[in-house]
């Protein structure tokens, strides 16, 4: 019903009847950017199938304190990928399926769990489009996944990711990915690059005026706004090494001479992008 929609922020459906309805599976799923979903009033008379309902709503609030289920309804993974499920409340919920019984309190343990974390930061990753290194990276970072036909981003938009790290301490990563497009610089610095703990800045290695772009724009414009000097610069596509525009000895030569975090990396085939992810979640604690 509104999977895919990444732009919705928030949902009221207080009257929503479903007594006709039987499947919800992926209503909401993969609106990475909902806040908040009002289904106060829902019943789920004749759903059948609820899997995969939330699936990806990273940032969510949800109350559902008149939810009621009197069948056996499937509602395996209803909330997998919701990383940072926020708050939801089934004070009202009846259960029949034991294993929906179970999955429900395991998710709630991970939530208040997610609660405990200490820290919170922000990466910006910019660079101009079409190189692989916004978009595709941070797909590879938080789902293992890569889109051959990935669409040109239009505005800025995030994913986080929480991970631990020693004596059980957990981070929360937000991860945004940004327009590259000359008509939007201005977007990428105020949503970007400012207040950013740290900034990703990529190139493609088949594009060398990719590169050029990073020596002129971006890098003079990231340390003109970014607070912190935790910078890295990546050279994306290097399955395609043969076919290299880029003198990756200069791009290494330019990371070294202005303090920056340097690592080649392949979306497609994943290359050097454990070493980068590593090597950030590393440097990101001591920022």
């Amino acid at each position: 019903m509104f999977a895919g929609c990444k732009n919705i922020i928030s949902i009221d459906l207080t009257n929503f009847k479903s007594e006709n309805v039987e499947n919800m599976e992926y209503m909401f799923f993969n609106c990475e950017n909902l806040r908040n979903i009002n289904l106060l009033s829902l019943k789920v008379e004749n759903v059948k199938n609820m899997g995969y309902m939330f699936y990806g709503c990273n940032n969510i609030n949800l109350d559902l304190s008149s939810f009621v289920i009197k069948k056996n309804v499937n509602m395996i993974n209803i909330f997998n990928n919701s990383i940072n499920l926020n708050y939801f409340n089934f004070y009202s919920l009846i259960f029949k399926n034991k294993d929906n019984k179970n999955y429900i309190q395991k998710k709630k343990s991970k939530m208040f769990d997610e609660k405990r974390i200490k820290d919170e930061y922000k990466i910006g990753f910019i660079g101009r489009w079409g190189i692989g290194a916004k978009t595709s990276l941070i797909s590879r970072i938080t789902n293992n996944t890569f889109n051959y036909e990935s669409p040109i981003t239009e505005v800025p938009s995030f994913k986080s990711l929480v991970f631990e790290i020693e004596n059980g301490k957990r981070i929360k990563l937000s991860l945004w990915d940004s327009p590259g497009v000359e008509q939007r610089r201005e977007l990428v610095k105020n949503f970007c690059i400012k207040d950013s703990d740290c900034v990703v800045i990529g190139f493609d290695i088949t594009d060398k005026s990719s590169f050029d772009e990073v020596k002129e724009y971006w890098y003079p414009t990231v340390k003109e706004i970014l607070k912190t000097n935790l910078i890295y610069l990546i050279g994306n596509k290097i399955d395609l090494y043969e076919n290299a525009q880029v003198d990756l000895k200069e791009a290494k030569n330019f990371a070294i001479a202005n303090n920056l975090r340097y690592f080649e990396t392949s979306c497609l085939t994943t290359k050097g992008i454990k070493e980068f992810f590593d090597d950030l979640k590393n440097e990101i604690i001591k920022v």
